[in-house]
């Protein structure tokens, strides 16, 4: 099983999580997708804030 790979997408504002790198973007179609996985820490990059008197 192949591990997902995390994708920006400049034009919508978007991140996706795909298997292997796409040459367009599946929601707006923009050309160039940017791979954000080596930027990312971990899965706080996903979750809210769990910090006293934050939502």
């Amino acid at each position: 099983m192949l591990g997902l790979r995390y994708f920006a997408c400049a034009g919508c504002e978007t991140v996706f999580a795909l298997p292997e790198a796409e040459s367009r973007c599946p929601r707006c179609d923009a050309a160039g997708l940017e791979e954000i996985t080596d930027r990312l820490d971990g899965d706080v990059y996903f979750t809210r804030s769990t910090a006293p008197g934050t939502r």
